[in-house]
């Protein structure tokens, strides 16, 4: 609830104040008095005002010298003054009193009816002002509210260039590594073919460290190339059978399951949108990381289902080695690694591809990691829109 508008009344006769408080009762104001210029002063200074009634004739402070303070007080300087006064002015304190600041003059007994009156019509031009106010901080709010929407969309667009130079860059450059790197591999191959009897023993080793190294160096820049493909690579939107999706996968990694003695399983999973190829590498890729990290003397152990709420969600659970939950962000960072490659093989890049994937179809995924227990990986994925056909053909997606 808006607050009343004050109207100050000043005037060093307490029965004057009280019949000028009972004059405006019946106006939605809040009435103030003063019994002297000073104390008027005081509280125009602390209370705004739409409008001062002001006694000409008092003792010490007069009306005039308290109508020029109150103008020259830059919080109260725009408040209209009308003066009251028992006697008509000469036109000397006329004068001076409009130079004090007064916008007006009534002559005491004043007239009930002509005196609300005029108090209305001040109140009514203060609250328009305060609308007028009011509009104009929120142009001016706006006005800068679109402001710095265009800097965002603008500091969007050159980080969305910035991003995209360099994943073009990555995958060029990746790809030009991977001909010398090639070269490498052949040309050590070769010389342990045609020259193995002729190196010693610590020759040879040298040589397989070094196609060791080769071979390390292509599962980085082959990781590095994936990365770089996620968003390089065109995007196809359409309707995706996650299940279909997921049976290609266990289809792939079946002989693998096989070798670790995998119980998988698979509940109905829902269709979404987006690209069929990237979906299949995402969990080609979850699935192949609870494979991985599978426990040595414990029946590996994989489900995989959905609920859907405001999104669908799509989880991918293991009994596996797990993770400290600490690394939860860590592990969808290009190139890091939770355990040695002696350990397990890998170059740490299959997680960032999956969050790559997730993040192009507007979606989100999070780790639960539980040590020596397993970890779980929750897509969240849009919900699929629906379509209509309009009259005139068009085709129009709503929720």
């Amino acid at each position: 609830m808006s607050e009343k508008p004050n109207i100050l009344v000043v005037d060093d006769k307490r029965e004057n104040l009280l019949a000028t408080n009972k004059i405006l009762e019946s106006l939605d104001v809040s009435v103030l008095t003063a019994e002297s210029g000073k104390e008027a002063l005081s509280l125009a200074n602390a209370n705004e005002c739409a409008l001062v009634l002001l006694d000409v004739f008092m003792p010490g402070m007069d009306g005039f010298e308290t109508a020029e303070r109150l103008r020259d007080n830059q919080t109260t300087r725009h408040v209209p003054i009308i003066f009251l006064t028992a006697s008509h002015l000469e036109d000397g304190y006329v004068f001076m009193g409009y130079e004090s600041g007064a916008v007006d003059y009534l002559i005491k007994p004043v007239d009930t009816v002509v005196l609300r009156s005029k108090v209305a019509v001040f109140v009514e031009l203060y609250k328009q002002r305060k609308e007028l106010d009011k509009k104009a901080e929120l142009e001016q709010a706006l006005e800068r509210l679109n402001r710095t929407r265009d800097d965002l969309e603008k500091t969007v667009s050159e980080l969305t260039n910035v991003n995209a130079a360099l994943d073009r860059f990555a995958y060029v450059a990746s790809h030009d590594l991977k001909e010398p790197l090639r070269n490498i591999l052949c040309m050590s191959d070769l010389l342990l073919e045609e020259s193995s009897e002729q190196l010693s023993a610590e020759s040879r080793s040298y040589c397989d460290s070094m196609r060791a190294s080769a071979k390390r160096m292509d599962q980085l820049i082959s990781g590095l190339l994936d990365y770089s493909k996620v968003y390089n690579h065109p995007f196809v939107f359409a309707d995706v059978d996650l299940n279909a999706i997921v049976d290609s996968v266990v289809q792939d990694l079946d002989p693998l399951m096989r070798s670790h003695k995998v119980r998988l399983a698979v509940e109905r999973l829902p269709v979404v949108r987006g690209d069929p190829s990237q979906l299949r590498q995402l969990f080609l890729k979850l699935l192949s990381n609870s494979l991985k990290y599978a426990r040595r003397g414990v029946d590996a152990y994989v489900r995989v289902y959905s609920h859907e709420g405001d999104n669908v969600e799509i989880v991918v659970e293991d009994n596996g080695v797990g993770f400290e939950q600490r690394f939860s962000k860590t592990i969808f960072e290009p190139f890091r690694r939770l355990h040695t490659k002696n350990e397990y093989e890998g170059v740490g890049m299959g997680l960032p591809i999956c969050q790559k994937i997730v993040e192009r179809h507007e979606g989100t995924i999070e780790a639960r990691g539980y040590p020596n227990s397993g970890s779980t990986f929750i897509v969240r994925l849009p919900l699929p829109r629906l379509t209509q056909t309009l009259a005139n053909g068009e085709i129009q997606q709503c929720k």
